[in-house]
């Protein structure tokens, strides 16, 4: 039998557990202001080569079809906390990479055009919070 504070108890440790289990997934928002497709990769950590193996997200992100959201978990990214975001288009560019972001956090990141004509990504944090009444 169990009694009523072991039930409460139990129903805390359930809530606390389910809350940290979905805090460790990020919502990204993806946006593509360049002028053409994209190729987007998410990938562990702070970004470096792409090795077959490495886990990673892949997505096209056509020009122009409003904003996609994905949900990136630590499965997602080989169990790391940080991972990163890369638009890659027709030029090569260095600004196309937003690092470091964490997993359990949401961001919305928006590729546009560079000066000239690479990619540019800029992430910024999205509040989770909810507005009270």
């Amino acid at each position: 039998m169990i009694t009523r504070f072991q039930q409460r108890m139990l129903a805390g440790l359930l809530i606390t557990g389910l809350s940290y289990g979905a805090a460790q997934a990020s919502h990204v928002t993806l946006v593509n202001n360049y002028d053409g497709d994209l190729d987007v990769l998410i990938e562990p950590g702070e970004g470096g080569v792409v090795v077959a193996d490495k886990p990673n997200i892949r997505q096209t992100l056509k020009k122009g079809a409003g904003e996609l959201k994905i949900t990136v978990g630590k499965t997602d990214v080989g169990n790391k906390d940080t991972f990163t975001v890369t638009g890659k288009g027709t030029m090569i560019s260095k600004d196309n990479q937003c690092k470091g972001l964490f997993v359990d956090k949401d961001y919305r990141v928006v590729f546009s055009g560079g000066g000239l004509g690479g990619v540019v990504c800029r992430a910024e944090e999205i509040s989770s919070a909810k507005p009270t009444n």
